[in-house]
């Protein structure tokens, strides 16, 4: 195809789409001047369109993408042709330019199945998008609209009576859902208490094109029948002739004051349908600028509600028709609207035209239209409710005293209870610091467990050289010394000495080990210390509790982490989670290993993880394990505080947090984030 190279230029060239022709280097050796004038270039500036740093390509939605990503070069990998493709171009900065493009491979005459250069078609579809976006935009107010009005309203086709749409007061009128009437006439529904009231309404309506005010009977889901009052009007749309009916509940009508306003399905019709539902809607509603709070557009019943007609009202702000009886209520008004792009429910005192003051609720929403900044309002009369409401407080006034003398014996009761509460906080103050004790005297038999090996080796050597003494002694007053003698007792004296000093080092070295951890168990001074030291002083003194059974500790610790906190309580939280694995965690299991790790997570805070492979923790008891007196050893030595002294520790005194994680049959693991700098503790202990 390619053969003929003029051929094919003056063919493209004549084509009334826009045609490119690239290599297999995404390289653009050809385009038409339709392409040329969409692109917006010339062919010298071709070469921009593979350029990353000048060409910046786009999905339909928007959204940037590279240059290896557009869908424009995929027919060189796939071989494939692409119909009806949509990308957004945007060369050196220029706006977005939304092309529909097709291509076609040309395939390599010498090399079969390879594709040579690719063909694209581009036809511009920006205008065609922008407008489509403008569509749905108004569509979506309208609809917006329709759902908050707050009166029951419902759309019906006049051909078959089906329901078209309900708006979100229709399920507390009739009980049926909304799915439940789509597709489906009121007859199907049975909901009319007098099928007779619905053959006049569709009389009046077929006859005059409206309803107003007609008092009609329907029944309810349940089977209860309500009176409601009813309006309509029939309007022409699109595919037929349509009913728009607006229901109130007579019997109720202060449950559709109630109605929170909530936007649910957007409604499927034109523009000219959804203006109707505005106009022909019987609750006053309106459209204001916020630029310069002046009124846009009114519907007919907020005309009939307050006296003025469209022309005094519409392109004034409702200062100049003195619409406000109370100047701060409308500046109240206005700043929430600001504030917060919404009203619900605002009381205010409004005067019609004749002059009455009418008590109103004012419900409004924000949206932009057009880059203009507008709220929709609708506006309900309650000044009779509100009267029927001062009828009510004044009953309630009535009920005071009952209530005060209620009041009274629930103070006293809240008193008995607090006191019940110190006392119980007393009594887990004190299970908490015998907690503390006991774990300082199991520490204390630990370590005096482990000074029994040197020492004792230290008294056989010691008595094994006493010995050797006084049999040399007693060789010397005999006059029976020899050199060979003397040789030999030195040689034992010296491997004595030598087993005797490195007996005591090791009982030194854990003397020293327990008595800083002893005296900050004991204190909880504060104090600046070497986290990755302190932490092997504790296991040193801790290790009798698993070093001779089948459990081992492996730690991980990172050096050089310096703290300047509480290193009693950071002992503590070991010392329990020690005794928890030991006793818990390891239950029924002939061996398990326990690790201890820490690092640095930024200057500021470090991690310490504590984690054992043993039998984890259900998830009912992951739920309770910091509660107080809380364990699944009831009655087998366990107080049930311990997680809890760890986590009111890791909280409080060391200043923060702690989280677990466990599965059963994998075994638990808890993190503790803690600063490095522990915060200052008050006067009361806590920081």
């Amino acid at each position: 195809m390619l053969n003929q190279p003029e051929q094919l230029r003056g063919l493209l060239n004549l084509m009334g789409s826009g045609m490119l022709v690239a290599n297999r280097a995404s390289e653009i050796v050809f385009a038409n001047p339709v392409a040329l004038n969409i692109l917006g270039l010339n062919a010298a500036q071709l070469p921009q369109l593979y350029d990353a740093q000048q060409t910046q390509f786009f999905t339909e939605d928007g959204r940037p993408i590279g240059h290896a990503d557009a869908c424009l070069w995929r027919s060189f990998s796939s071989g494939l042709s692409q119909r009806d493709k949509v990308l957004g171009i945007s060369v050196s900065g220029a706006p977005i330019k939304y092309l529909l493009f097709e291509t076609e491979p040309v395939f390599s005459e010498r090399i079969p199945g390879q594709v040579e250069h690719v063909i694209v078609t581009i036809r511009d579809i920006t205008s065609a998008k922008r407008a489509e976006k403008n569509l749905r935009e108004r569509e979506a107010i309208l609809a917006r609209v329709f759902q908050l009005v707050p009166a029951t309203l419902t759309i019906t086709r006049m051909s078959d009576g089906h329901y078209i749409d309900v708006n979100r007061n229709w399920e507390p009128l009739s009980g049926f859902t909304r799915e439940e009437a789509l597709g489906r006439n009121s007859g199907e529904l049975n909901i009319w208490g007098l099928p007779e009231q619905r053959t006049k309404m569709v009389e009046q309506v077929k006859q005059f094109g409206e309803v107003h005010n007609m008092i009609i009977a329907f029944r309810h889901k349940q089977g209860h029948i309500f009176q409601c009052r009813v309006s309509g009007s029939k309007f022409e749309a699109g595919d037929g002739a349509y009913l728009l009916l607006s229901v109130q509940n007579i019997d109720q009508e202060i449950a559709t004051e109630k109605a929170k306003v909530q936007a649910e399905n957007l409604l499927r019709e034109s523009e000219e349908k959804y203006s109707n539902i505005v106009q022909l809607s019987p609750i006053p509603l309106g459209l204001i600028r916020m630029q310069d709070s002046c009124v846009v557009e009114l519907n007919d019943s907020w005309v009939t509600q307050f006296g003025y007609s469209r022309e005094e009202a519409v392109g004034r702000t409702a200062l100049e028709i003195n619409f406000w009886h109370d100047l701060q209520e409308r500046q109240n008004l206005m700043q929430k609207m600001r504030e917060n792009g919404l009203v619900d429910r605002f009381e205010a005192h409004i005067r019609s035209k004749a002059g009455e003051i009418l008590i109103c609720l004012i419900s409004a929403r924000s949206f932009v239209m057009k880059g203009e900044d507008l709220f929709i309002f609708c506006i309900q009369d309650v000044t009779r409710q509100y009267q029927v409401e001062k009828e009510i407080r004044d009953m309630t006034l009535q009920l005071e005293d009952r209530v005060m003398q209620r009041t009274v014996k629930l103070e006293q009761a809240n008193q008995e209870l607090a006191n019940a509460m110190e006392s119980l906080k007393y009594t887990q103050d004190e299970l908490i610091r015998s907690e503390k004790m006991a774990a300082l005297g199991a520490l204390v038999a630990g370590v005096a467990h482990e000074l029994n090996t040197p020492i004792g080796n230290s008294v056989t050597v010691a008595s094994t050289l006493q010995d050797n003494t006084r049999e040399l002694l007693s060789e010397i007053a005999a006059g029976k010394l020899r050199r060979s003698m003397l040789e030999e007792y030195l040689n034992h004296a010296a491997a004595g000495t030598e087993i005797l000093m490195r007996s005591l080092g090791s009982a030194r070295d854990l003397i020293g080990s327990f008595k800083q951890v002893a005296v900050d168990q004991a204190s909880s001074q504060r104090r600046k210390f070497d986290l990755k030291t302190l932490l092997e002083e504790i296991v040193s003194t801790l290790s009798p509790m698993y070093k001779k059974g089948p459990y081992t500790l492996v730690m991980e610790l990172s050096p050089n982490i310096q703290m300047d906190s509480f290193p009693g309580p950071l002992g503590q939280i070991l010392a329990n989670f020690l005794t928890n694995a030991l006793t818990h965690g390891f239950d029924g299991r002939e061996h398990g290993e326990m690790r201890l790790t820490t690092k640095l997570l930024n200057q500021e805070q470090l991690e310490l993880v504590f984690s054992d492979n043993g039998v984890g923790i259900s998830e009912a008891d992951q739920k309770r394990v910091f509660d107080p007196f809380f364990t699944t050893k009831l009655g087998q030595g366990g107080s049930g505080l311990g997680m809890n002294i760890v986590y009111n520790i890791t909280t409080g005194v060391l200043g923060g947090t702690i989280r677990l994680d466990s599965e059963p049959g994998r075994g638990t693991r808890i993190v503790l984030v803690l600063p490095v700098t522990a915060p200052e503790i008050d006067a009361d202990g806590t920081a």
